[in-house]
Parts: C-alpha cells; structure tokens; sequence
C-alpha cells in the first residue's frame, strides 16, 4: 500500500535514534523510520500526486559488504516484546503472470527477489551482552514480526543482515518495534518466525 503512513504512537521505533553500520548517501538508516515502506517516485513510481519523494529505505554500503546492521537506541530502556520489519522486495518490478516470453523474460518471476533480505538476526543488549532474540535464514518474505517468547528491557536493539538474495548489500524499509504483540488488524497479516 502506498498511501497509509506509520504514525502508530505504540511503535517504540519511532522516539529511537538509528544509526548503521554503513549506508548509502541516498539510503541512510534513519529512511526506516520514514513511516512509508516503499519508494514511490520516478519512472517507475506512482502517480505524481501519490509520490512521496526519498528512498523509504536503508540501503548499506556495498563496498563494506555484509553483513550489515542496524541499531536502534533509546535514551531509557523499553520493553520489547515483538519486532516487525519490511525489507525491500523490488516493487519496481512487475510481477505477473503472462503466456509472452518476451514479457516474463524481464521478470525475476517464481524467486526470491534479488534486493530481499535472506538471513539476518535480531538482538538486544541486556547488561552489557547481545541476546539474539530472533534469526532467521531463507527468508524470501516482504514483511516479518517476530514475537519475542520473554519481554525484553533493552535501550539498544540491533538488525544484521547477514544475506540478501543476490544484491550486494542490506536494504530495509521500516523497522517496528511494540512492547507487545501488535494490535487489532495486524494481528491477522502476521508471520510468526
């Protein structure tokens, strides 16, 4: 959807400081919290009065490889008891099905999408030490929450992006983070990891 925004006042994400481990001029962390999960301007993009202009996304520096993280901060602890995050699926990319070779032929059509994130890990620091709270490898889904089995107080929480599905570095659309479960709606779109 292009259209709704991230204003939820229960994102913890939102009040964080963002900082990566490296990123692009035009793809800086703090394009997470953009509240918009997709690009949506130039020639592939949306009709110019539905455009909002930036990348909406963190893209890392491919010359530094993977992997690649990105950190959330806080000024004072906050409990976190689900993170979701939307990684960048290549929406540019027309995907459909069609009898024309000629037309499949420019699809990554049946695959993961190249910039998809495939492995990545999320922790917490609890005195002093990382907790991985969640990992993931094979991932080839647009959006993940992960639920996490015991609260977690933490003022840091840190992404890792260990492998994409070919691209050569980290892209990440938004990062959410809920004390717990999400709310109302969201509760049916959710994929458990």
């Amino acid at each position: 959807m292009i259209d709704p925004q991230n204003e939820d006042p229960r994102d913890l994400a939102r009040s964080a400081t963002v900082s990566a481990s490296s990123e692009q001029p035009e793809g800086a962390a703090v394009n997470v919290l953009s509240g918009q999960t997709r690009a949506t301007h130039g020639p592939k993009g949306v009709a110019p009065k539905r455009m909002r202009s930036g990348v909406h996304r963190w893209m890392s520096d491919p010359a530094q490889g993977l992997p690649a993280s990105l950190e959330l901060t806080w000024e004072q602890a906050v409990n976190v008891g689900e993170v979701q995050l939307i990684f960048d699926t290549g929406l540019h990319r027309v995907l459909t099905l069609s009898m024309s070779g000629g037309y499949t032929n420019v699809m990554q059509w049946g695959q993961p999408q190249e910039e998809t994130v495939a492995a990545y890990k999320i922790e917490a620091e609890c005195d002093g030490a990382w907790q991985t709270i969640a990992e993931v490898e094979d991932n080839y889904l647009r959006r993940r929450c992960h639920t996490v089995d015991k609260v977690v107080s933490t003022d840091r929480l840190r992404l890792t992006v260990l492998a994409t599905h070919g691209q050569d570095h980290a892209r990440v659309c938004e990062i959410r983070v809920y004390p717990e479960a999400a709310p109302g709606f969201l509760q049916s779109a959710r994929i458990e990891a």
